[in-house]
């Protein structure tokens, strides 16, 4: 495999064979394809068998209770004879899928609900749910779908959820729920969204180790999570769309024992300028990352740059510093030579300086959404529209900002 300094310098080459005049007819890029599709529960199974299960009825009255202390809501469940709408059962009469989403619910997840072992769905987002799930919900191995988001759930997530042998969609978003990041996560688990909770620590290279291989959008934004964020996430053979953003994560570490950088969990920081730790990152099927509003210091990764599907990168409001590499601009103007280009770029609120590189000046802004505002760069005129709606950081601040890493070795 060509070394990522030759494939950018092969790339440098197309792009000054295109400003050529002589050259007439140009490549042009293919669109980029969308993340691989997640199946909506629109489709699961409605119809309705002509006798059900009696016991499975008796076990929804128990959960009726628990959603619907009041029985307000839930009309129709009742026995004997009542329809449970927004429940689907299977051929043999058991509860297969309980859609409530929406319901103005507003009592609390019971444990009854372990006791449908045929469920494969469970819809309960956008209600009033509150207090923690009891533990014996995440012992369902045959959920396939768990949507319990924009609720008022606390407590605590368990750090194995490997008992969700089948679990492919599991959404906890916007709920209270606080502590650590869960070790091991489904080993089926194609979309996991904790974003808008109050988990907090690390996550680290043991927790991407237990991220499921088929994985594909990964939404841990809007916590309190800390630490170095390991490259080894960037590097996982599935993901596609990665968000960390409002955090509080510190740097990005090679995972390595021994630590270039004081006060870093033990954690070396990645070679940033020579690509050294890119690895295999140009197979990577990242899309869109986001790690915008963390306290991330150091230079800008080139592992981003070289990622041929990568789109989307949000790096806003951080503590990133240097230079902004060629290998950026290279990438932002892949498409003409019919490879994957950024078309978005954002890099404002940092402290990046020096000049730009001059074919970041051949970038127009119907190809790409950039901002590289609010940084310490010496050339960023608002002529370009990369440095519009904003200035750049007084030099003053940058200067404290320059000996603040001196003196940190940075």
């Amino acid at each position: 495999m060509p070394s990522l300094r030759i494939q950018h310098a092969g790339l440098l080459l197309l792009l000054m064979l295109f400003f050529d005049p002589a050259i007439r007819s140009i490549t042009h890029s293919h669109p980029i394809q969308a993340p691989n599709g997640i199946a909506s529960h629109d489709s699961i199974l409605t119809s309705t068998p002509t006798t059900n299960d009696d016991d499975e009825a008796e076990i929804l009255m128990r959960v009726k209770a628990g959603l619907d202390p009041d029985g307000r809501i839930l009309h129709s469940w009742f026995v004997p004879g009542g329809s449970f709408d927004g429940v689907s059962w299977n051929q043999y009469g058991r509860v297969a899928n309980i859609s409530l989403q929406g319901k103005g619910l507003y009592g609390f997840i019971p444990s009854s609900i372990a006791e449908l072992t045929s469920l494969s769905g469970l819809y309960l987002h956008y209600n009033h749910l509150s207090g923690p799930v009891p533990a014996v919900l995440y012992k369902l191995s045959g959920l396939t779908e768990l949507r319990l988001y924009s609720n008022s759930l606390s407590g605590s997530i368990p750090s194995d959820l490997r008992s969700f042998k089948e679990l492919q969609i599991l959404d906890l978003s916007t709920n209270a729920f606080y502590g650590d990041i869960p070790l091991h996560f489904p080993p089926m688990a194609i979309s996991i969204s904790l974003k808008n909770n109050r988990l907090s620590g690390e996550f680290s290279q043991a927790h991407v180790k237990g991220l499921s291989p088929l994985l594909n959008v990964l939404d841990l934004s809007g916590n309190n999570l800390s630490g170095p964020v390991d490259i080894s996430l960037f590097k996982h053979p599935s993901l596609q769309q990665l968000n960390l953003s409002y955090n509080a994560f510190t740097d990005i570490a090679d995972g390595s024992e021994d630590s270039t950088r004081s006060g870093k969990s033990g954690n070396s920081s990645v070679n940033t300028t020579t690509g050294a730790d890119d690895g295999n990152a140009n197979k990577s099927e990242m899309v869109a990352i986001d790690l915008s509003y963390n306290h991330i210091s150091g230079r800008l990764p080139t592992i981003f740059a070289s990622m041929e599907r990568l789109a989307s990168l949000s790096l806003s409001h951080n503590a990133f510093s240097g230079r902004i590499e060629p290998v950026y601009a290279l990438k932002a103007l892949a498409g003409i030579v019919g490879l994957e280009p950024l078309r978005r770029l954002m890099l404002d609120g940092n402290y990046l300086s020096g000049p730009l590189p001059p074919l970041f000046m051949r970038l127009l802004p119907n190809n790409i959404v950039a901002s590289f505002v609010d940084n310490c760069l010496l050339n960023c005129p608002s002529r370009f529209f990369f440095c519009q709606g904003g200035t750049q950081k007084p030099d003053n601040i940058c200067r404290i900002f320059d000996t603040k890493e001196e003196e940190e070795g940075v």
